[in-house]
C-alpha cells in the first residue's frame, strides 16, 4: 500500500516545513545585507533560521527580449584585491580553514555587506522590494520562523488546535507569546535595516 499523507505519523509530519516556507528562508537568506549588522545577523540565524550564505552569489537580470545578464563582480581583480586588503576577522584567521576557504568567506562577507548594493539600480530596487515585502508578510505571521523547533511550535499552535493542545497551560502560552514578540521584533528590523538603514550602513562599511 502507498504511503499517503493522512498515514504518516504526526511528528514527521509537522517536521516537514511547507514549501513556501522553505523557498521564503532561501530568499531572504540570499538577499540580506550580511555582514551590515553583527547583532541583526545574529539574531537572524539564531531567531528567523536564516542561512548565512557560504560563497557570493551571481544574480541577473532578464530583459524584456528574454536575454539574462549575470554579474559577477567577485571576478574581478579590483575587488579581489579591495578584498585581500581588508582588515583580516581575528576569529576567521584564527580558524582551521585553508586560505582558499579564508579568501572566499572574506569575498563573500565582501559582496553581501557591500558589492549587491552596487551591481545595479534594477536589482537592488528589486531585491529591496523583495525583502521588505517578505519581511513584512513574515511579522503578520504567528511565530513565522524558520527554525525547526519554532516551526513545530508554530504549526501546532494554530487557533484550530490551540484549545485541544494546549488547554490550561498558562506558562507555555506566556513562553510562545514572548518567542513570538522576538521574532515579529527580529523580522521588523530586518526590514527597517532593507527599507531605511541601507544607504548609511554600505557607506560606513567603506
Amino acid at each position: 500500500e502507498t504511503p499517503t499523507k493522512r498515514g504518516r505519523p504526526r511528528d514527521m509530519s509537522l517536521a516537514e516545513p511547507p514549501p513556501t516556507m522553505e523557498i521564503a528562508q532561501i530568499l531572504i537568506s540570499l538577499l540580506h545585507a550580511w555582514g551590515l549588522d553583527p547583532d541583526l545577523d545574529r539574531v537572524c540565524e539564531s531567531k528567523l533560521g536564516l542561512l548565512r550564505p557560504m560563497v557570493p552569489v551571481c544574480f541577473g537580470v532578464v530583459s524584456r527580449h528574454g536575454h539574462m545578464a549575470v554579474q559577477l563582480p567577485t571576478r574581478l581583480g579590483g575587488w579581489a584585491d579591495v578584498c585581500a586588503s581588508a582588515p583580516d576577522d581575528p576569529v576567521l584567521m584564527t580558524s582551521d580553514l585553508p586560505a582558499e576557504l579564508v579568501r572566499q568567506e572574506k569575498l563573500t562577507r565582501l559582496f553581501t555587506s557591500k558589492l549587491h548594493w552596487e551591481l545595479s539600480t534594477t536589482l537592488t530596487t528589486n531585491h529591496l522590494l523583495s525583502i521588505v515585502a517578505l519581511a513584512n508578510t513574515l511579522m503578520s505571521m504567528s511565530n513565522a520562523s524558520f527554525v525547526p523547533e519554532q516551526e513545530v511550535a508554530r504549526r501546532l499552535h494554530r487557533p484550530t488546535t490551540r484549545t485541544s493542545s494546549w488547554a490550561g497551560d498558562e506558562e507555555r502560552e506566556e513562553q510562545l507569546a514572548a518567542q513570538q514578540a522576538h521574532i515579529k521584533q527580529g523580522w521588523s528590523l530586518l526590514a527597517t535595516l532593507h527599507c531605511v538603514l541601507l544607504p548609511d550602513k554600505v557607506v560606513a562599511a567603506g
